[in-house]
């Protein structure tokens, strides 16, 4: 379901702990840690917000196409 996320548009986030990341779609957040339960509440935060704000920047770019 990751790759179906990003292909309809979403920005989406992955939490993988210690494996590579996913790279093969700039949609596609990785949140990538030691070990799975090393990933914090802050750290996912931080990659939504962020993803959301790259929304938000191409919001009017896409407004416009």
């Amino acid at each position: 379901m990751i790759s179906v996320s990003a292909a309809c548009g979403c920005p989406t986030v992955v939490l993988l702990g210690n494996r590579p990341a996913l790279a093969h779609d700039p949609k596609i957040r990785s949140v990538l840690a030691p070990r799975l339960h090393a990933i914090t509440v802050q750290q996912v935060f931080e990659v939504c917000n962020n993803a959301c704000r790259a929304v938000a920047s191409d919001a009017p770019a896409l407004a416009t196409a």
